[in-house]
């Protein structure tokens, strides 16, 4: 019966990914058809949004802790939110607004570790904030805020996504083995959208990304009771 159950839990963790990989595949469709493809007007992207660089820490910091702390290790190679790689941290100094971040909140690695420079210069948005009450973001991220209605967190998040841009991201990059993408990257990109801003588009990527929030919440408490369920049933073999 304990076992039946268990596999319950995971038919629904499994629906529940492929809701949030079909909203995923859609946002995308509906960007690129209602957005890229109009190439009517140049944008600057500074002129919409702000920049907030991360919390500088040290290691003496990362102790156990009510504050959560995102870095680039929250970050999939598919634009997706790893909550497993928030650490916790203990702040020795207090946390400025400006450097805290929320539950739907666009960050850009401007830091990358991997051999092929697969992360730098990607978006992510945050989904979870796992068990932690606050939450911040390290160096090795930046915060991209909108400025105005016409472009908020969802719709920067699919302009940050796009190939254009990681193209872009690429030529502000130094290093070699940890390679670090300069702010500027940011500061100037300029791309090409339609004339006038559709308010429609920027509400229903809206909601798209507030059911992919809301389905990985689900998926959250449905992992911790499979975990539960599994101590349960081997506990009592």
């Amino acid at each position: 019966m304990l076992i039946d159950t268990i596999g319950s839990v995971d038919d629904l963790i499994e629906k529940n990914e492929e809701k949030m990989q079909n909203a995923r595949l859609f946002s995308e469709k509906l960007f690129s058809n209602e957005f890229l493809r109009r190439k009517e007007t140049n944008y600057r992207l500074s002129d919409f949004c702000s920049f907030e660089s991360g919390y500088s820490y040290t290691s003496e910091e990362l102790k156990e802790s009510k504050t959560g702390m995102i870095s680039i290790k929250c970050l999939g190679l598919d634009g997706s939110f790893k909550q497993n790689g928030i650490k916790s941290l203990f702040p020795k100094k207090s946390i400025s607004q400006n450097k805290k971040c929320i539950i739907g909140d666009v960050l850009v690695a401007h830091t990358d570790l991997t051999k092929n420079q697969e992360i730098i210069g990607s978006p992510c948005i945050v989904t979870s904030s796992a068990t932690f009450d606050s939450l911040t973001y390290s160096m090795d991220m930046v915060k991209v805020a909108p400025l105005n209605c016409c472009f908020n967190r969802a719709m920067i998040y699919q302009i940050l996504k796009s190939e254009n841009f990681h193209n872009y991201a690429l030529g502000f990059c130094s290093g070699t083995t940890v390679v670090h993408l300069s702010k500027r990257a940011l500061e100037t990109y300029d791309f090409f959208g339609p004339k006038a801003m559709d308010d429609e588009l920027s509400l229903n990527l809206e909601r798209l990304q507030n059911l992919i929030i809301k389905t990985e919440g689900e998926n959250i408490k449905l992992k911790a009771l499979k975990n539960t369920l599994l101590r349960r049933y081997f506990g009592s073999c």
